[in-house]
C-alpha cells in the first residue's frame, strides 16, 4: 500500500480507501494525512498526501475533504511508535508529546534517510530513461510522418501523467510538502514547458485526459479548474484525424500532440543526470533552464562562408506552438479559448543580426 505502518497512528475507512494519519519526516507540519495506493485516480488519492502541524488540524481535514463521522482507529503497529514518540518528549528540544489522543501532539523532527531519497531519484532516472524517454522518441517519429494512431497517443499520455507520480516520490523524500495536484498544477512553470497557447496548462490537461480515459469522464466540479477552462473532459475528447490526434474541447480545437504531448514529454527527456544529488535539484526546480530560442546553433559565427544558410534559418522559424514550418502549420485551423490559432513564429530575427549577416554576405552592404 505504500504506508510505512510502523509510522502509522490511526487508520479510517472511507470505501475502498483507507485513510492513515502517520509520523511526518518534517518538524513545522508533523502530521500527515494519506491514504492507500490501492486506488488511484480516487478522491482520496487525488487529494493527498497533506500535512498539518497537528493531530487535530489532520483529523478536521479530513472530516472536511470525505465528510464526518469517520471512525479513526490505533492500529497495533502503531503503538511501538506512539510510545517511542512519547519517551523522547523530554529529550527533544522543542518536543511536545503528551499521548495518541492528545490533539496539540507535535513530533521531533526526523529528515529523511538518504536510503529513501537515493531510491526515489534511481526510480525517477529508470522511468525516465527506459520508459518516458522510448515513449517520447516512438511518439516524435509517428507525429512527424503523421502517422499517429489515438491508442499510441493514449499510450503516451499515461506514461506522461505517471511520471508526476516518480517526481513526486523524490520531492516527497526531499521534504516538500505538495498534494500531486498541486505538482501538477505548477509542473509546466517550474520545470519549462513551452508554447504560447496553452502557457503553463500542458501537464495540467494531460494529467485531465489520463484521469478521463480512467473514468470514462471527469466531473468538472471536482476538476473545477478544468473544469470552467475546458467544460467536460472524456476519453472521447481525443480523436484520430488524418494521422494526427485531434483535442476537441469546449472552446479549443488542436493537435494534441504537437501542442501539449510533445512539449512536455521533451520537459523531463535528455538531462544528463549525473547521481542523486542532481535529481533532486532538477525536483526542487533548481535547474537553470535557458530560455530557448529555437534558433539552430550549429553555424561558425565567424564564418562568412555560412551567412547564406544562416539567413534562411533566421528567417524561417517554426511555430512556437506546433514546432512545424510555416508552410507545414495548421494553427490557423485549430481553436484555443474561443479564438482562431495562427502561425506564431518561435523567434524573430533583430536589426542587428540581419545587418550582420547582411554585411558578410554581401561586403557592399551597407548597415542602417
Amino acid at each position: 500500500m505504500g504506508i510505512v505502518m510502523n509510522d502509522v497512528l490511526f487508520i479510517a475507512a472511507i470505501g475502498r480507501d483507507a485513510l492513515f494519519i502517520r509520523v511526518a519526516n518534517r518538524s513545522d507540519k508533523p502530521f500527515t494525512l494519506d491514504c492507500n495506493l490501492d486506488s488511484r485516480g480516487s478522491h482520496a488519492y487525488l487529494e493527498l498526501p497533506r500535512h498539518y502541524q497537528t493531530l487535530r488540524g489532520a483529523k478536521s481535514a479530513a472530516a472536511k475533504l470525505f465528510g464526518g463521522g469517520l471512525e479513526w482507529k490505533a492500529p497495533e503497529a502503531a503503538a511501538g511508535t506512539i510510545d517511542r514518540l512519547a519517551d523522547n518528549e523530554s529529550n527533544a528540544a522543542g518536543g511536545v508529546l503528551s499521548s495518541a489522543c492528545n490533539d496539540s501532539i507535535e513530533s521531533p523532527p526526523v529528515a529523511p534517510t538518504n536510503e529513501v531519497l537515493n531510491r526515489a531519484c534511481e526510480d525517477f532516472e529508470h522511468y525516465i530513461k527506459y520508459i518516458l524517454e522510448p515513449a517520447k522518441a516512438d511518439l516524435e517519429e509517428k507525429v512527424r510522418k503523421n502517422e499517429i494512431s489515438l491508442h499510441q497517443a493514449f499510450g503516451a499520455n499515461l506514461i506522461l501523467a505517471h511520471s508526476v507520480d516518480y517526481l513526486q516520490a523524490v520531492r516527497a523524500a526531499d521534504g516538500i510538502t505538495e498534494s500531486r495536484r498541486e505538482l501538477v498544477t505548477t509542473f509546466d512553470a517550474m520545470f519549462s514547458v513551452p508554447g504560447a497557447y496553452l502557457a503553463n496548462r500542458k501537464m495540467e490537461l494531460v494529467d485531465g485526459i489520463n484521469n478521463a480515459l480512467k473514468h470514462i469522464r471527469i466531473n468538472p466540479a471536482r476538476y473545477k479548474g478544468l473544469g470552467d477552462r475546458y467544460g467536460q473532459i472524456s476519453f472521447q475528447s481525443l480523436i484520430e484525424d488524418d494521422g494526427r490526434i485531434l483535442c476537441h474541447l469546449d472552446e479549443y480545437r488542436f493537435d494534441y500532440c504537437r501542442v501539449v504531448l510533445l512539449p512536455a514529454l521533451k520537459a523531463l527527456s535528455s538531462w544528463d543526470f549525473e547521481g542523486p544529488d542532481d535529481v533532486v535539484s532538477f525536483a526542487r526546480g533548481e535547474f537553470t533552464v535557458a530560455e530557448s530560442s529555437w534558433y539552430p546553433d550549429i553555424y561558425d559565427p565567424d564564418d562568412p562562408s555560412t551567412a547564406i544558410d544562416q539567413m534562411i534559418e533566421l528567417c524561417n522559424p517554426p511555430c512556437i506552438n506546433c514546432d512545424q514550418m510555416h508552410d507545414d502549420c495548421l494553427c490557423e485551423k485549430y481553436v484555443f479559448a474561443g479564438e482562431s490559432g495562427r502561425f506564431e513564429p518561435a523567434y524573430s530575427p533583430s536589426a542587428g543580426e540581419i545587418d550582420e549577416l547582411m554585411s558578410h554576405i554581401s561586403p557592399s552592404y551597407s548597415r542602417s
